[in-house]
């Protein structure tokens, strides 16, 4: 019998797509699966992957369904859903198909099995055997002995001093005494400048093999380049020498990505890393399927030290790794108890500054808070209270423009290396950022309003367009994340990007798939910083609309924002917390969960 006769009930909601229903038919043709309830359950699970979820709590339905319709979810009767109970019991009947695991932590031994049930959420064996993965690897890590001698003491009073920052000191000292540290901070809490530092004293031994990684291209950059620039701007060079050896990779590149496998690598338990110490940027950023690769192929007896921000967006892909990790402390015996150190003094900007008392608003949840300070309309933050942005299209354009048409005018009469590089140090200093591709909220839409605005021309190479690379390419070096600024030589259009060594201009024909970037989604922005931001809030009931999303976009910004936004959207964003189901948190704790949500707020 045909999957789509067993989920036929459901077809009305429009949420599953052909792999949910071809994991249905699975189960069918394969398991011999007759129950409605059992096919709706495992297609939903990995629906709910497709929204960051590692698993389906099957206690909240109504909640999972909810998010995936969106505005849709008026129009459905979520109370005609199965009784939670009821799934369950269809799930525990169908031994064959499910199987059935008590408590965190349990281990994961071959079993051909599609599907795990552990307590109320349901996994795909694959989700499953990864949370486990990283929570087995982490607990042999922490009860492991060094393969290598630490650091000098001494050496941590140098780089981070305990009368200068105490928290940053902290952080030094928990990265000396533990085999799995994690630093957490807000911006402008010195995130960076307490990891070069670190790197700095790891790197100092010798004997130590450091590896660095981040989970994009342009992230593992900016870590290379804030390298270079603390060893310029640093009154004691001298400490910071070792540091010139480190070249930051992606994680992808770190563990030997096999494309086109993409979770497959030349890393792993058998083949570890040549590494004593293992340190990874941006961690907000990872998700579990490559958490779970990494931690497989970090040594036994090597060090960890994972950074990030956990307020921010998480990965695009399934889970909430360091948000996890950071809530395991507070669930009772965590592994990582004492490990989790969190960077608070603000230093980058001043911490009384609006655009940081608005992003601390954001951040603890108190929308009251962030609409006074948007009502303020300061010199910094100034605030378009609206449900349809594009009527207020020429004010965000004003905002965001001139600082695009002083990159033009810097290349219009001369396209010297001095003048590009003018352009391109313009084109990072603004930024239109959006939650939704498409429509009015939309990059699509925002781009075509600026294109017009700037007078480019009907195609993709007008000089002075600002692209965005979206794929890692090894010929040019360029990586997801670039950006660069369209020139149009007699010879032929080229695009320019600032690289370590100069000014770097690629001909059209050999760029990598590149997008143009007056417009970028948040998600796109995240671990970059503007002077001048405008942000186009995703409207009531996008399922987009969050805490999280708002915190990233807001703090992108240095020193002037613009939020265009209705006051309900704000309020609804504020006060709805990113909240994705997993378990880490529990197999990393010695108390169970009441909740397969994670939200660590």
């Amino acid at each position: 019998m045909n999957s789509t006769t067993h989920l036929a009930s459901w077809s009305d909601l429009d949420i599953f797509e052909s792999v949910e229903e071809q994991l249905a038919d699975l189960l069918v043709r394969r398991f011999g699966a007759t129950n409605p309830l059992t096919l709706f359950a495992a297609a939903l699970t990995v629906r709910a992957q497709r929204d960051g979820h590692t698993c389906l709590d099957i206690r909240r339905l109504d909640e999972i369904i909810g998010g995936a319709l969106g505005e849709d979810a008026v129009d459905v009767d979520l109370a005609k859903l199965p009784d939670p109970e009821e799934v369950r019991r269809a799930l525990l009947d169908e031994p064959d198909i499910v199987r059935h695991c008590e408590g965190a932590g349990s281990d994961t031994p071959e079993d051909p099995r599609p599907l795990v049930l552990s307590g109320d959420r349901l996994y795909t064996q694959r989700q499953w055997a990864d949370e486990q993965s990283v929570a087995r690897r982490l607990r042999e890590l922490t009860t492991s002995k060094p393969g290598f001698d630490p650091p000098e003491a001494d050496l941590l009073d140098r780089l981070l001093p305990a009368d200068g920052d105490l928290h940053q000191h902290r952080a030094g000292l928990t990265a000396l005494g533990r085999r799995v540290s994690v630093v957490v901070g807000g911006p402008g809490t010195g995130k960076t400048f307490t990891t070069v530092r670190l790197l700095a004293m790891f790197a100092a031994s010798e004997a130590a093999r450091v590896v660095v990684a981040a989970p994009t291209g342009k992230a593992a950059n900016r870590l290379l380049e804030a390298i270079g620039e603390a060893i310029e701007g640093s009154e004691s060079p001298e400490l910071l020498v070792p540091l010139v050896q480190l070249r930051p990779s992606t994680i992808h590149r770190l563990l030997g990505h096999r494309a086109p496998l993409r979770s497959r690598f030349r890393h792993d338990a058998d083949h570890p890393l040549a590494a004593d110490i293992v340190v990874i940027d941006e961690m907000s950023m990872v998700p579990l399927q490559l958490m779970a690769r990494l931690l497989e192929a970090v040594p036994d007896g090597a060090q960890v030290l994972l950074v990030g921000d956990p307020d921010q967006l998480e990965s695009i892909g399934a889970g909430s790794v360091l948000r996890d990790l950071v809530a395991s402390t507070s669930r009772g015996s965590s592994l990582l108890e004492g490990s989790i150190c969190r960077l608070e003094t603000v230093r980058r900007v001043d911490e009384d500054s609006p655009i940081a008392a608005l992003s601390a608003g954001i951040r603890s949840g108190d929308p009251d808070r962030v609409i006074e300070r948007l009502r303020l309309r300061t010199g910094d933050i100034q605030w378009i209270d609206t449900e349809t942005p594009t009527e207020s299209a020429e004010a965000v354009l004003r905002h965001v423009c001139p600082t695009y048409q002083i990159a033009r005018q810097a290349i219009r009469d001369d396209t010297s290396d001095d003048s590009v590089g003018r352009s391109l140090d313009a084109v990072g200093n603004a930024r239109l950022l959006c939650g939704h591709w498409r429509g009015e909220h939309g990059v699509h839409t925002w781009n075509d309003l600026v294109a017009k605005f700037l007078g480019d021309r009907h195609d993709d190479w007008t000089h002075g367009r600002q692209v965005l690379v979206t794929a890692n390419d090894p010929r040019t070096g360029l990586v997801n994340g670039d950006n660069g600024i369209v020139l149009r030589p007699a010879s032929g259009p080229t695009v320019a990007f600032r690289r370590p060594q100069g000014i770097e201009r690629v001909p059209v024909v050999r760029l990598p798939r590149a997008i143009t970037a007056y417009a970028m989604t948040v998600h796109r922005s995240q671990g970059s910083e503007y002077g001048s931001v405008a942000v186009i809030v995703p409207p009531d009931g996008s399922p987009l609309l969050t805490r999280e999303l708002l915190y990233t976009a807001v703090t992108r910004a240095k020193n002037s924002l613009l939020v265009v936004g209705s006051e309900s959207a704000i309020r609804g964003a504020v006060t709805t917390p990113s909240l994705r189901v997993s378990g880490l948190a529990e197999a990393l704790s010695g108390s169970p969960a009441n909740s397969g949500f994670n939200d660590a707020h």
